[in-house]
């Protein structure tokens, strides 16, 4: 059994929400047990969709930020779904600069083989701004799924790490009320019905009732 004591966590996201979507139930458990949370996005998530205002999301996620209540929080202006087109060094440049300032001892990314390109553009940055070096403070670096993005992807998320997050489910379902438009109706993947079913199966494969899952890129006990 590894014994992994984590104190600063620094997610680092492509978009508002990707966080809520990816680890809320553990983001909440994490604060609950004293651990230092850092938070960053790239873009407003809002340039590719219709279904809301630039400033309606950008509204809802502030609102949602609030309640995630992060001690360490930026917020980059990257167009949305077109990460693309900026210089990947330039994406490097701003985890690093991130990754200094609030000195994690681990960091939550997107899992690699998402469909969305940015989440992609970020967890290759993430890869480099995070590589081992001497005498660095962060010991360990995760890759979360998020839904509509992670299981369309033509690859295979394959978790090898759950956080149990019994207790904590109702938390992620506000935080992610907050961001107004992201919740669909059921059988929509980011229905409520389908967010409380993905923690049931991940639990189910690590024998809780509920967790969420992840995929461990380093760490180092």
């Amino acid at each position: 059994m590894i014994n992994l004591s984590i104190q600063r966590a620094l997610i680092i996201c492509a978009h508002p929400d990707d966080e809520t979507l990816g680890m809320g139930a553990s983001w909440f458990k994490l604060q609950q047990q004293g651990v230092e949370l850092g938070l960053v996005w790239f873009t407003d998530g809002a340039g590719a969709r219709g279904d809301s205002s630039e400033a309606d999301r950008k509204i809802a996620a502030n609102k949602a930020k609030n309640y995630l209540a992060p001690s360490y929080f930026k917020w980059f202006d990257f167009p949305d779904n077109e990460m693309d087109t900026v210089s990947q060094l330039t994406v490097n440049k701003m985890i690093e600069t991130a990754i200094d300032e609030f000195n994690p001892d681990s960091v939550f990314t997107h899992w690699s083989g998402d469909l969305n390109i940015d989440h992609k553009i970020v967890s290759t940055s993430v890869d480099v701004a995070c590589r081992p070096l001497p005498n660095s403070p962060l010991k360990s670096v995760f890759q979360f799924e998020v839904l509509s993005s992670s299981e369309w992807s033509s690859e295979c998320f394959k978790p090898n790490c759950y956080i149990d997050v019994q207790g904590f489910e109702q938390h992620k379902l506000n935080a992610l009320k907050l961001y107004a438009s992201e919740l669909k109706d059921f059988p929509h993947p980011r229905s409520e019905q389908s967010v409380i079913a993905k923690m049931q199966i991940r639990g189910s494969e690590c024998g809780v009732k509920s967790a969420e899952s992840f995929v461990v890129k380093r760490v180092l006990i």
